[in-house]
């Protein structure tokens, strides 16, 4: 199979064998594409997570996943840096080596793990009783005990 961007070495051949393995398994009708259904479904039975919108990442506008868009999507991953994968992993426990090819598939297909948004509330609060505490301190003034 010819893809784009071609593979250059081996270790893409075995990146793009790996991404033919994974589109495989995700695809349960084996038409040739990746639908949003089946994502969810992989997502949800085979990455033992619960419902997310980690699909969308995957999909975005293409309801049709092929071999080839994985191999792009893959080629232009930051996972695919060759910083990213220079250290060897010295893993020997089996259940830590699942966990760790787990989530370096969640990655590449669905993206990097988002940061919960940042709660302004609390930052708010905070100051206010810093600036409480602070005013108490250095102000003169009837003490509180």
């Amino acid at each position: 199979m010819m893809v784009s961007p071609p593979c250059a070495s081996e270790a893409d051949r075995y990146s793009l064998e790996a991404l033919r393995n994974i589109h495989q398994m995700m695809d349960d009708d084996h038409d040739g594409g990746i639908e949003v259904e089946e994502s969810v479904e992989f997502i949800i039975e085979d990455m033992k997570e619960q419902q997310s919108n980690k699909h969308n990442h995957l999909h975005r506008e293409d309801q049709h996943i092929t071999v080839e868009e994985l191999w792009r999507g893959w080629k232009s991953s930051e996972a695919n840096e060759p910083a990213f994968l220079s250290g060897h992993l010295r893993v020997q426990d089996q259940r830590d080596k699942q966990k760790l090819n787990i989530k370096a598939l969640d990655v590449v297909l669905f993206g990097p793990p988002t940061r919960p948004p940042h709660n302004y509330m609390k930052d708010l609060l905070l100051l206010v009783s810093v600036a409480m505490e602070w005013a108490d301190a250095c102000l003169p003034g009837p003490r509180t005990s």
